[in-house]
């Protein structure tokens, strides 16, 4: 169990390792020495930004965004819009940039694609950007499709978009090409189970 980890289990986060086990993964990236700027949208019951106070840098920046009114936590900030609005574009310009943004909302291909698109100008040279619960991208009911190279009820899924981010990676290295990068200024992505973590280039 790491220290992240054990903090999450005492808030009952369910990133902790009682459930997806995404706290060991975000352990290796965030920094405790220093403070960072982070952004989650998806709110729930407020476990994970009780999770980011405690094991973040105390004069951290966390804010915490969801489409309900929630009730607030002592130091975190906690602003209401959807997270594919112009509303929501408008909050990351005033409290950006962000060294993480971390997309826990609805889950659903076109929220997912368009949240990014709208936000990724916000992550800081050298941030991240991570998408939660990938994996409701081959369900149905989240207008997923079981069949990765079918389109889901909503069009593209997001583990579409994000293999095609992959793309954008190795376009121009050693000569790779041609560059037809849906995103620019992308220096890695990573998956693991239910998790996207896409890099910003410093």
């Amino acid at each position: 169990m790491s220290f992240l980890d054990s903090i999450g289990l005492r808030h009952g986060t369910d990133k902790a390792s009682s459930f997806h086990d995404y706290l060991r993964i975000y352990e290796q990236i965030m920094p405790v020495h220093k403070p960072v700027n982070l952004l989650e949208i998806g709110w729930f019951d407020g476990a994970s930004m009780e999770t980011w106070r405690e094991f973040l840098h105390q004069e951290s920046n966390i804010v915490g965004v969801d489409i309900e009114p929630k009730k607030s936590i002592g130091g975190v900030k906690f602003r209401r819009a959807n997270a594919t609005s112009l509303h929501m574009v408008e909050i990351a310009d005033e409290l950006g940039p962000f060294d993480f943004i971390i997309d826990d909302g609805s889950h659903l291909s076109p929220d997912v694609i368009a949240t990014f698109i709208n936000l990724w100008h916000s992550v800081r040279p050298g941030g991240y950007y991570i998408v939660e619960d990938v994996h409701v991208s081959y369900h149905d009911d989240w207008l997923g499709n079981p069949n990765p190279t079918r389109p889901g009820r909503g069009g593209q899924t997001s583990m579409q978009f994000l293999k095609r981010l992959a793309d954008d990676v190795h376009f121009g290295h050693a000569g790779a090409g041609p560059d037809g990068r849906t995103v620019h200024n992308i220096a890695s992505i990573a998956f693991y189970p239910g998790l996207a973590i896409v890099g910003k280039k410093p």
